[in-house]
């Protein structure tokens, strides 16, 4: 059973940041959320990119572009939350489990990891993602 603060303390107070929920030792991911979110040119771009169901030259890349593709839907509701929901943090839990490694492995939660690997990781599944929906040749 986890703890959940009253609803009071849930509330988002007015021109308050929107913080993180820790889903166990991912502190590291919702430090580089903070960052990305203040980032504009990179929030407008993952709202600005459309859902495509896209096929890679094999079944790894596939599985590395469908990861791009549900981290990217994901951060448009983490992100939209940040700016305008009414909790005063958001859950990014759906977004770590849509992460899988080079190999399209899924990344363990809760695991300690290195920040500088997991960035990587995580934008590197983004980039595969976006390559893919601009590529000339991208499968549907």
């Amino acid at each position: 059973m986890s703890y959940e603060p009253p609803l009071e303390e849930r509330l988002r107070k007015s021109d308050a940041a929107v913080g993180l929920r820790n889903v166990g030792n991912t502190c590291y991911f919702n430090s580089l959320l903070q960052i990305y979110y203040s980032l504009p040119n990179f929030v407008e771009r993952i709202f600005k990119r459309e859902d495509k169901e896209l096929q890679g030259k094999d079944e790894l890349m596939t599985k590395r572009i469908q990861s791009g593709r549900k981290m990217v839907e994901e951060l448009k509701k983490v992100f939209a939350l940040m700016a305008t929901g009414n909790k005063s943090y958001v859950e990014p839990s759906a977004i770590l489990k849509a992460i899988v490694d080079d190999s399209g492995h899924q990344v363990q939660i809760g695991d300690e990891k290195d920040i500088a690997q997991f960035n990587e990781i995580f934008l590197s599944r983004i980039s595969d993602y976006i390559r893919a929906s601009t590529s000339p040749d991208a499968q549907n």
